[in-house]
């Protein structure tokens, strides 16, 4: 147990959440560390997420819950809501699905009060009800040793500089797991001026990227939350995400950037076109995920093996959703992944 004050504030964002919020609500109860409060932003649900929010009574500390009448369109939206409101100086965000486990909170806030030029910490994940399996594709053991070489032990994990930090998310994905993964200071969050709203999928990736350049993180080889894992409108939502992905690189890459130099980064830009190609033929729109990957092999390369694979893969997937109706967004969602490979590849050409 921790001797750390109660200095945490725990944001719960909800959409018509009402079949797990409580497992969620509850996982923050059982924290050794108990937070200052918990703060439910509800973002227009239609079902009863509300009422069963109000209906939950945390053992350890005050609840509060703010409603919107309707919809925002933006999951920064009622993210930055709830921040805005919090009393604690540390946040840690936890989706409405999913639950943290029970040290979270106390490895967590301990890591930056004792490490005041820290930007982040974060852990890793599970499936939840699937303990033994990591809840990302980017989590794999590989990845985990790579991050701990990448940074220098100490008590709490392995302490990142921030350039390191970005080159693995370039590299190796989105290792961090979303926003329960992270704890991160509400003064970083007033100073960047809040959670930008343009992004669909990739608010938290914008801000792990942002935070990455106001100082080092610290990675927590352990397991500090777990995941909800759902089916629904993955092919379209990993299309979007992919996208998102992209674009925010493409930014943060600028044209001077050292690792556009280096042959890896191409090679993952390619990566995720051809993943971004996966899920938009997944989604019915099998010429578009064609022609998309056929760029990427044009203008970044790809060793003879890699387009092999990745082309009978989408031949094989083409056959399997041909039948299928492509989501209204889809033909937009590859206009931006196309726009967004060119612009990198234009970028990696350039300083190779």
């Amino acid at each position: 147990m921790t001797d750390l004050p109660l200095d945490v504030s725990v944001v719960v964002p909800t959409y018509n959440g009402e079949r797990f919020l409580l497992g969620a609500l509850a996982s923050i109860d059982r924290q050794t560390l108990p937070p200052c409060e918990i703060i439910v932003v509800d973002d227009g649900s239609q079902d009863a997420t509300v009422e069963l929010a109000r209906s939950f009574q945390p053992a350890a500390c005050p609840l509060l819950v703010i409603e919107s009448p309707r919809n925002s369109g933006s999951p920064a939206r009622p993210l930055n809501r709830g921040i805005e409101q919090a009393r604690g100086p540390l946040i840690a965000i936890l989706e409405q699905d999913d639950e943290f486990l029970p040290d979270k909170l106390a490895s967590q806030a301990n890591a930056l009060t004792n490490d005041h030029e820290l930007a982040v910490v974060f852990g890793l994940c599970n499936r939840l009800g699937e303990t033994s399996r990591p809840g990302s594709r980017s989590q794999t053991a590989a990845i985990t040793a790579e991050l701990q070489a990448a940074g220098a032990p100490v008590a709490e994990g392995y302490r990142i500089n921030g350039e390191e930090l970005f080159r693995l998310l370039v590299w190796r994905g989105c290792y961090y797991s979303g926003f329960p993964g992270i704890m991160f200071r509400k003064s970083d969050w007033e100073k960047k001026g809040g959670l930008r709203t343009d992004w669909q999928v990739g608010t938290d990736l914008e801000f792990f990227c942002w935070l990455t350049q106001q100082g080092p993180g610290l990675f927590q080889p352990r397991h500090v939350y777990s995941r909800r894992l759902h089916g629904e409108s993955l092919s379209a939502s990993g299309a979007a995400a992919h996208a998102d992905i992209l674009e925010l690189f493409d930014e943060y890459l600028t044209p001077d950037h050292p690792l556009l130099a280096h042959p890896q980064t191409a090679a993952s830009i390619r990566m995720y076109a051809n993943r971004a190609a996966w899920y938009v033929t997944l989604a019915g729109g099998a010429p578009g995920g064609y022609r998309l990957w056929r760029q990427a092999r044009r203008e970044l390369g790809s060793p003879l093996t890699t387009t092999l694979s990745s082309g009978a893969v989408l031949l094989g997937l083409y056959g399997f959703s041909a039948w299928r109706r492509p989501s209204s967004d889809i033909a937009t969602c590859v206009e931006r992944l196309k726009a967004a490979v060119h612009q990198l590849a234009g970028k990696c050409r350039a300083r190779t």
